[in-house]
């Protein structure tokens, strides 16, 4: 329970105890309180108030300080992987240095058991011009050797300097965040210290605003509940009633597709209807061209009258046979019947691709159920499971059971997904306030869901708040 935010309610159950007769009617206990006595209850309440208030800044201390723990503990997780990495490559470079040095004391062994002398040695130890260029060339190589094995062996020296001074450092930066930590669980114990110590001051007062509390909180959480379910079947009709419209378009163009076949198929099959009849008629019309040409060529010719002899004597002459004219129109190949009727492609029409509505993503708003379930439960620093959360403890939880790992760290959990304005908020978005030091999940109608400080519980919160107002910072999508 965020204590400041019980400061009003206490004030205004207050206000109706030290106002005499007027618009609010005075219980008939206290008409006839002696002034001295209502000064006693005014001071008395005042008191409280100031109480109150003191409680509430120490709340708003410890849930900054848990959250800085919180990030020194990931932090020092960190450190943890990088020192275990760095462990292994400081054997590595310490094996290579030492396999580096081993080359060297055999080189340096070697040159002295050979007794092997300078290059003058070698030129007047040389009795032909090519034994001097054999002897020059291996003792050019030996050089290069001698100069690559030092080489090599002080990049192993420096590397293994760095690997050193890079652990060195590590584990420093390591025992500086583990120090961090027992601070700050020096100052959570302290706060918690004078936390309890002011709530025994004003424990029945406390007591009783806490149940005023949980009644409320019951109201909101049943309301929700109701909200977020019939949201949940909203979006369920929803999506049945733009899946049925899909399949509906889908059947539509099927059958679209189907009379366009359709009459592509009777459109291809008129046309070779009609290409066969022209067919048959010019193959009759060739038929009876044929026959008329055959009759007229088989006419006799008529006989020569005999009553013209010839007056000359010369060769019989020879009746030539008559011109048959034929018509030059070729006999038809009749097409062979295609066993089926050849259909044109008709090109399917495309599905529209739904358009999203917006840029962001559909997020998660099954988390906003998810959380309702853990209303209730005590709020512990650095806790992540249903024993008790810190407000990013029990974001980290929530989104686990939906396969999505966060951080245990508000600030570090601010990295994660997509800015979202508040004005397109919706069902399982993280809400950010207190400069990153706190978090809770938002589920609709301006209300969250969060584990406030430590004596609180998780509980509904509204971003209309004052508190929350003036300490928001933003929200993100996961």
């Amino acid at each position: 329970m965020r204590i400041k935010l019980l400061i009003p309610v206490a004030l205004a159950l207050c206000s109706l105890s030290v106002q005499g007769a007027g618009s609010t009617p005075v219980p008939p206990s206290q008409k006839h309180v002696p002034p001295s006595q209502k000064q006693a209850i005014a001071a008395k309440q005042a008191e409280e108030q100031q109480v109150l208030n003191e409680i509430s800044a120490i709340d708003e201390q410890l849930n900054t300080i848990s959250e800085q723990y919180d990030g020194a503990r990931l932090r020092l997780q960190t450190l943890r992987k990088h020192l275990a990495a760095e462990e292994v490559e400081l054997v590595q470079a310490k094996a290579r240095y030492h396999r580096a040095q081993a080359r060297a004391a055999k080189l340096l062994v070697w040159m002295y058991t050979q007794s092997h002398g300078n290059s003058l040695d070698v030129i007047l130890g040389a009795r032909t011009l090519i034994e001097l260029i054999r002897l020059s060339d291996a003792e050019h190589d030996l050089s290069l050797q001698a100069a690559t094995i030092a080489t090599q062996a002080e990049a192993a020296k420096y590397h293994l300097q760095a690997v050193v001074h890079k652990l060195a450092v590590d584990r420093k930066a390591a025992a500086a965040t583990v120090k961090e930590l027992m601070q700050r669980r020096v100052q959570m114990m302290q706060g918690l210290a004078e936390r309890q110590t002011l709530l025994l001051s004003v424990e029945s007062e406390v007591r009783r605003l806490e149940a005023v509390e949980r009644v409320r909180q019951q109201r909101l959480a049943a309301i929700a509940r109701a909200r977020l379910q019939a949201e949940l079947e909203a979006r369920a009709r929803a999506a049945a009633k733009a899946a049925a419209a899909h399949r509906a378009e889908l059947a539509a163009q099927a059958r679209a597709k189907a009379k366009a076949v359709a009459a592509a198929a009777a459109a291809a099959a008129a046309k070779a209807a009609k290409a066969k009849a022209a067919k048959a008629e010019a193959a009759e019309a060739t038929t009876t061209t044929t026959t008329t040409t055959t009759t007229t060529t088989t006419t006799p010719a008529p006989p020569t009258t005999a009553a013209a002899p010839p007056t000359t004597a010369a060769a019989p002459q020879t009746t030539a046979p008559p011109t048959v004219v034929t018509t030059t129109t070729p006999t038809p190949i009749e097409p062979t019947e295609p066993s089926t009727i050849p259909v044109p492609t008709v090109p399917a029409i495309p599905v529209q691709p739904t358009v999203p509505t917006g840029l962001l993503p559909a997020g998660h708003p099954e988390a906003a159920q998810v959380v309702l379930s853990y209303l209730g439960v005590p709020y512990r620093w650095g806790g992540s499971s249903p024993a008790g959360f810190d407000c990013s403890g029990l974001v980290s939880y929530v989104y686990a059971q939906l396969g999505v790992s966060l951080p245990h760290f508000a600030a570090a959990q601010w990295g994660y997904g997509v800015p979202v304005a508040i004005s397109q908020l919706q069902p399982g978005d993280l809400v950010f306030f207190d400069a990153l030091n706190h978090v809770g999940i938002y589920i609709g109608n301006s209300l969250f869901v969060d584990a406030p400080h430590t004596g609180a519980f998780v509980r509904i919160d509204s971003l209309n708040e004052p508190w929350y107002a003036k300490k928001y910072v933003g929200a993100k999508r996961i």
